[in-house]
């Protein structure tokens, strides 16, 4: 699995510094992947990025030292789990204020049996060759992110 910048710095102390993506042109995903940034945020929220442009960034960005995050047009756990299995490395996730509204979103990025999430050998499962350890490892690290947060989100869970 890629080295996930944003949750070592975060984890350290430290600041992560990143871009919002509203432009789906490929070559530009491609050169905003080599500035450096430790993170890049394809917004379809409050962009005209489609489901088939979105997946052409991801692809562009995948040689990106970045952690490569997507806001989803809603709280929609159909398109939550399109954007996982299209191989975006995060989820920053609209409109969430509520307790129910958080454990949605959370249901929607895992598999069973903490979430809804179903295993779709799209191209995220392919990033790494190996489907079923890749789905466990991504899992587990979900889990154990969970353990060691101790803040909470604004609707009490510990996003």
């Amino acid at each position: 699995m890629r080295d996930n910048r944003v949750k070592r710095l975060i984890g350290s102390g430290s600041p992560a510094l990143g871009l919002s993506m509203t432009i789906t042109d490929p070559f530009v995903a491609e050169v905003v992947g080599a500035a450096g940034f430790d993170f890049l945020l394809i917004d379809t929220e409050h962009g005209p990025v489609a489901i088939d442009q979105l997946q052409t960034m991801l692809i562009a960005l995948r040689g990106s030292a970045s952690t490569v995050l997507v806001r989803p047009v809603a709280n929609d756990h159909v398109r939550i789990k399109q954007i996982l299995d299209l191989g975006a490395e995060g989820i920053v996730v609209p409109e969430v204020s509520t307790r129910d509204e958080c454990a949605a979103a959370i249901r929607a990025a895992k598999y069973p049996p903490e979430g809804i999430r179903g295993f779709g050998p799209r191209r995220a499962s392919r990033l790494q060759r190996r489907r079923p350890s890749n789905r466990h490892r991504r899992h587990r690290r979900l889990r154990q992110r969970r353990r060691r947060r101790t803040s909470h989100c604004r609707c009490g869970w510990p996003c």
